[in-house]
């Protein structure tokens, strides 16, 4: 509908809603977009910042009401800013996690401390997957027998997923 003003044609801008994630790890950025031109981003509260570029980075966990405006109207979308660990936890020296035997011929047996052993994913030495499945218990037995003999990485991550570690075995 084109619709006139002092004998002028105006044409109503419609804003598209807003297309992106909607959480990022607080230190990161992700990527917003609109299909409308010639628009301004804002945002609220202190968890967010907005670039120019329609980037938004995480400063603290939280919640931020991301706003994009042009022509007078506007659309808003939500992000969450949420804590991300990032790489492998350090294990302390009570060493939360055991893997034994080492060397292993037959079975592996992966002991956790405190928590509980969720995914179990184990690579050779080139990086191959060779192994991955899910435990929901203290102890997890898994069969190598079919492995041929050398050098492996497990990534043992707890039942919360946020914490791994990487623990190196030798199969005979």
């Amino acid at each position: 509908m084109i619709r006139k003003v002092s004998g002028l044609p105006v044409t109503p801008i419609y804003i598209a809603s807003i297309m992106g994630a909607d959480t990022v790890c607080a230190g990161a950025s992700i990527s917003l977009s609109d299909t409308t031109a010639y628009g301004a981003w804002s945002t609220s509260g202190s968890a967010a910042t907005i670039g120019t570029d329609c980037s938004v980075t995480g400063t603290t966990t939280g919640t931020a009401v991301i706003t994009y405006t042009a022509g007078g109207t506007y659309t808003t979308t939500t992000v969450n800013v949420i804590s991300c660990t990032t790489g492998v936890q350090t294990v302390s020296a009570q060493n939360e996690l055991t893997i034994y035997p080492n060397p292993a011929s037959t079975r592996l047996t992966i002991h956790a401390a405190t928590g509980l052993v969720g995914q179990v994913t184990i690579t050779n030495i080139l990086g191959q997957l060779v192994f991955s499945g899910h435990f929901n218990s203290q102890q997890a037995e898994i069969d190598v027998s079919g492995l041929p003999a050398g050098v492996y990485a497990a990534k043992v991550n707890g039942i919360d997923s946020y914490h791994s570690v990487v623990r190196k075995f030798v199969k005979e």
